[in-house]
């Protein structure tokens, strides 16, 4: 009996220091990709963004494409090691990581475009809501970068009783809320696209013990 518990509790503590490692692996690597997201970028993954011009101008119902082109010093783009995401006023439209996810029927991102460097987001016949701000997040390698159009949607069938500013925040927002959201958006969306291969060593890790 003695030796007998003796082994559940040997077992209990093993499995113990394996839950621990398994976090602090997890809490290494969380903290290593969050801070490195803000490291300079090196000569080698050099990350270049351009995007719209803002205000961008669309009357309802227009087709509007969004652009955003990026580029990298050694060409051509390895989609490997990109990851793309747009979002609108704080609520996440795409994203790429690996493979496309479009979360928002409404619009289209080209998969095929990425490679070329064209992250462009297409929007058909556009609707008044579709108004306000846009932020593009590429991430490549070691560089990051996040650029924010405005668009403008005026819509001519209607009379314009007021004429004041469209305004492209909800009120109460600020901009720079919203952006911070979307942030922390990114970085967890980026630490649970990167966890799934972590996990995958982790428990092979394990497993060889």
């Amino acid at each position: 009996n003695n030796e007998k518990q003796t082994q559940i509790q040997y077992k209990k503590v093993r499995r113990g220091m394996r839950e621990m490692a398994a976090r602090a692996i997890f809490a290494v690597f969380s903290f290593l990709l969050i801070r490195d997201s803000g490291k300079p970028v090196s000569a080698a993954s050099k990350l270049h963004v351009t995007v719209s011009e803002s205000p961008v101008k669309a009357n309802v119902g227009d087709d509007v494409i969004l652009t955003c082109h990026l580029r990298v010093d050694q060409p051509p783009v390895d989609k490997n090691q990109l990851m793309i995401q747009w979002f609108h006023r704080g609520k996440m439209l795409v994203e790429y990581d690996d493979k496309l996810v479009i979360r928002d029927p409404e619009v289209h991102v080209s998969e095929e475009e990425l490679q070329k460097g064209n992250a462009s987001l297409f929007i058909p016949n556009i609707k008044d809501k579709r108004a306000g701000n846009y932020r593009c997040y590429v991430y490549y390698t070691s560089g990051s970068s996040m650029k924010e159009i405005v668009l403008e949607v005026e819509d001519p069938t209607k009379v314009q009783e007021e004429t004041a500013e469209h305004e492209v925040c909800p009120k109460g927002s600020s901009p720079l809320v919203l952006n911070k959201v979307d942030e922390v958006m990114s970085d967890f969306s980026k630490i649970r696209g990167k966890l799934k291969s972590l996990t995958h060593d982790v428990q092979k890790c394990l497993c060889s013990q």
